[in-house]
C-alpha cells in the first residue's frame, strides 16, 4: 500500500529568499540578455532538479520525490518519527540549499546534530530518526504523515 503526500508549499523565509535570488539574477543578468537567459535556465534547471515535490510512504520504505528521481530511506531502520515545528531554527547548512525553493541538503543544530532536510516549509517539520541518520521533511499534513508511519509499523 502507497500513501503520497504532497511537500507544504514554501514558508514565507524560503518565498522571500526566492523571490530575492531572482531578482538578483535579474540584476545580475540586465545588461546582458544572454547571460540572464543561461542564470535563469541554470537556476530553474537546478531547482527542478533538487526541489521537493513530495513523500511516498510504502511499507518498506519513505520516498522523498523529486523531479524524475526520489531518494529513499528504509522504514526498517527508523527508529521515531515526530512533529516538531521550527525545529530546523539555529541549524548551519553543512551542504545545501538554505530557503531558495525550500530547505534541501545537509545541516547540523544542537538539538538534532547532523541532519538531512527536505523542508518546504520549517513549521510542518517532521523529524524522522533512522538507525544512523536523521531526515527532516515537511509533508502538507505532518499528523496524518506521521500517523500513517505508525500504522505502517504496526501491522
Amino acid at each position: 500500500m502507497n500513501e503520497d503526500f504532497d511537500a507544504a508549499p514554501l514558508d514565507l523565509r524560503a518565498k522571500l529568499l526566492t523571490l530575492f535570488v531572482i531578482a538578483l539574477l535579474l540584476l545580475v543578468g540586465r545588461e546582458n540578455v544572454t547571460v540572464l537567459i543561461f542564470l535563469v535556465a541554470l537556476v530553474l534547471l537546478a531547482a527542478a532538479v533538487v526541489g521537493i515535490r513530495g513523500y511516498r510512504l510504502t511499507e518498506e520504505e519513505l520516498h522523498i520525490r523529486h523531479v524524475g528521481w526520489s531518494q529513499r530511506w528504509s522504514l526498517r531502520e527508523l527508529r521515531d518519527v515526530t512533529v516538531r515545528p521550527g525545529v530546523l531554527a539555529g541549524s548551519i547548512r553543512t551542504f545545501g540549499i538554505g530557503g531558495f525553493f525550500g530547505y534541501i541538503g545537509r545541516f547540523r543544530s544542537s538539538l538534532l546534530g547532523d541532519y538531512h532536510a527536505y523542508v518546504t516549509d520549517s513549521s510542518r517539520a517532521v523529524v524522522l530518526r533512522f538507525k544512523e541518520d536523521t531526515v527532516v521533511i515537511s509533508p502538507d499534513d505532518p499528523a496524518a504523515f506521521v500517523s500513517k508511519v505508525y500504522q505502517l509499523r504496526a501491522g
